[in-house]
């Protein structure tokens, strides 16, 4: 159970890393979890985490070129 509070607080501290930055995920994350995983299984964790980032940048990029978050702050100002 220490184990995944250990895995947990590895990841929050690589998301914050990349919040501030804009990068670093990756290399928080593979700094330290090796320690606990297998290089291969932190691989796939670290991936997986990245390619759910992306896809929420990419569905936010999407919703502001449909205009959608455009319409909401008009509404927001009147």
């Amino acid at each position: 159970m220490i184990e995944f509070l250990i895995i947990f607080l590895i990841v929050l501290v690589g998301a914050i890393v990349q919040g501030i930055s804009g990068f670093g995920i990756g290399l928080v994350m593979m700094a330290f979890l090796p320690l606990f995983l297998t290089v291969k299984e932190s691989t796939l964790l670290v991936i997986s985490l990245l390619i759910i980032a992306a896809v929420t940048v990419i569905i936010k990029t999407i919703n502001i070129l449909n205009g959608e978050v455009s319409e909401r702050f008009l509404f927001l100002r009147s």
